[in-house]
């Protein structure tokens, strides 16, 4: 893709790929701003061969130039196939994955390591649940299976309710963990699976920790007039999510600190 010398101008650390006329001794003698040329003569004959320019620092890979012969001499360069097999090249050259001991040790040092883990390790119990004892958001990042994990998206509610938003849909529909959650928060009603909503002790849970949690009971338990009232004494603003039917309820409406006359 050009001459060596504009390769290295472009990307003076990274790994490129040239297509050249073969010509062993030119190939033998490239040597450039410390970069090395890396090629097995095809033929005697002129023929597209593939020099790979590498960073003394990088890893080097020898390339069966042979076995690739008949792809590059029908791949035109600039097309996308012809940039796809650079692309495989130079991943041939990229640095190694970090270990799994030395992404968990930057994990405990910052949650945020997670973002950047092999993709694997998003897997990876132990890590996630390092991660997510720090930070909610950490569950963003998980697998789906860890999501369903209830240890772990325990521990994520503890530093912020809104982690079960990443819950899995089983735990969202489980009433010892929901409750769990709105006795922290009771906002965390609204990422609670339907039957959840239904339910009147956890809702009631919900209501005295977080009058606002209301907005977010299902429609039955918005008429119920003691889940009503347990939600204005702790919030009168609540009252608006009352069913219209309550509107009037001369207690409710004192409860909600109406302090006018008819």
């Amino acid at each position: 893709f050009g001459s060596s010398a504009a390769a290295q101008e472009r990307t003076p650390h990274r790994p490129c790929v040239r297509l050249v006329e073969e010509r062993t001794a030119e190939a033998r003698a490239m040597w450039a701003n410390g970069a090395r040329c890396l090629a097995r003569p095809l033929s005697s004959l002129a023929a597209p061969a593939v020099l790979v320019l590498v960073d003394q620092s990088k890893r080097a890979k020898s390339i069966d130039c042979e076995t690739l012969q008949a792809a590059l001499v029908q791949t035109p360069v600039g097309t996308a196939s012809n940039r796809s097999f650079r692309r495989r090249l130079e991943g041939d050259f990229s640095p190694a994955s970090p270990s799994r001991g030395s992404v968990l040790e930057a994990v405990k040092q910052n949650w945020e390591a997670l973002k950047d883990a092999p993709a694997e390790l998003h897997a990876d119990r132990e890590i996630v649940l390092e991660a997510a004892r720090q930070h909610s958001e950490a569950m963003k990042y998980a697998e789906q299976q860890l999501r369903a994990d209830r240890e772990i998206m325990m521990e994520a509610a503890k530093i912020h309710w809104e982690a079960m938003k990443y819950a899995s849909e089983e735990l969202r529909k489980d009433p010892e963990v929901m409750l769990q959650v709105v006795r922290q928060n009771g906002m965390a009603l609204q990422y609670a699976g339907e039957d959840i909503r239904k339910n009147r002790a956890i809702v009631l849970a919900a209501v005295q920790q977080k009058g606002d949690a209301l907005k977010f009971a299902a429609d039955s338990l918005r008429q119920d007039r003691e889940v009503v009232k347990q939600a204005v004494r702790q919030s009168q603003s609540a009252f608006v999510f009352a069913a219209d039917a309550l509107r009037e309820d001369s207690d409710l409406l004192v409860a909600a600190g109406w302090q006018g006359g008819w």
